[in-house]
């Protein structure tokens, strides 16, 4: 914001970088370095353990175990949000009257399952399990959640519930539903069947300070999971290639997601206490 003698005026984003680079103040090799910020000032806008925002462009939606209510982004007080976790799409009300929608209907048959019936009708060959309904429900709020407890990090694994060690299957909708996590914070996917993404001094480096989930698709067969735990667990440590290297602090780093056809042998108590399950049925792959 600046005035002169015709009034208040503001400048954007873009016509303050175009003023800094034309002035020399630096080059675009070195913009990157405006990432290294204080998360704490300003300081940025979380979830709570027990209240979730969804962040509509236009609108705050406020969601608690007992309602639903839209909010201006004055409740937040003096919190900042990064402009990537904003859904740009406009928020059109809450609809408590709404008996799901198509995204949720596809969820639903994900977590049917195949029965004994071997009858010419193939739907009722599946059987609707409740458990898993609720086990995807409720790990979908987590995965949308910004809200991360110390003592209860857990990466989301979703598998086939045909899968068996050594045996790959797919085409379930594992990686849709995980990837629609995109339309409801800053998202980065990573090829997982690529060993170098997972490995070496620039792993994971397509996350960005503002990117809030982390899809790993298609885990290859004997990925060692112990390289995962101080992603999920502690500060974030992210080493982009020719660019300066990033810590993103706990509360502020990404949830982690993988996708696989595999199931690994792996029982180590350490290893399974940072893994949270949900099986697919294959309702899909019919």
């Amino acid at each position: 914001e600046y005035d002169d003698d015709e009034g208040t005026w503001f400048w954007s984003k873009e016509d303050v970088l175009n003023r800094l680079l034309r002035n020399n103040f630096f080059t675009e090799q070195s913009i990157p370095l405006i990432n290294q910020f204080d998360s704490e000032n300003p300081k940025l806008s979380l979830d709570e353990e027990n209240v979730v925002y969804i962040r509509f462009k236009d609108k705050l939606v406020k969601i608690t175990a007992d309602e639903i209510v839209e909010c201006d982004y004055s409740v937040l007080g003096e919190e900042s949000i990064w402009e990537s976790t904003l859904i740009t799409k406009p928020f059109d009300g809450v609809d408590e009257n709404c008996d799901g929608g198509l995204f949720e209907k596809y969820m639903r048959q994900t977590c049917y399952d195949l029965n004994d019936n071997n009858s010419d009708n193939w739907k009722e060959n599946f059987t609707f399990n409740q458990n898993r309904w609720e086990s995807l429900k409720t790990t979908y709020g987590y995965m949308v959640s910004q809200f991360k407890n110390p003592e209860l990090t857990k990466c989301v694994i979703f598998l086939d519930k045909e899968t068996s060690e050594g045996s790959s299957n797919g085409r379930t909708g594992k990686s849709v539903i995980m990837n629609s996590i995109a339309h409801w914070k800053s998202f980065e996917k990573i090829d997982g069947d690529i060993p170098n993404n997972l490995n070496g001094d620039h792993r994971l480096d397509k996350i960005k300070l503002d990117t809030k989930f982390c899809h790993i698709q298609d885990l290859y067969d004997g990925f060692d999971f112990r390289k995962l735990y101080n992603p999920i667990a502690d500060n974030l440590d992210i080493n982009p290639k020719n660019n300066p290297s990033f810590n993103i602090p706990f509360e502020q780093s990404p949830k982690f997601g993988i996708t696989t056809n595999f199931i690994s042998g792996d029982t180590d108590i350490s290893t399974r206490g940072r893994q949270h399950f949900v099986e697919f049925g294959g309702y899909w792959r019919v």
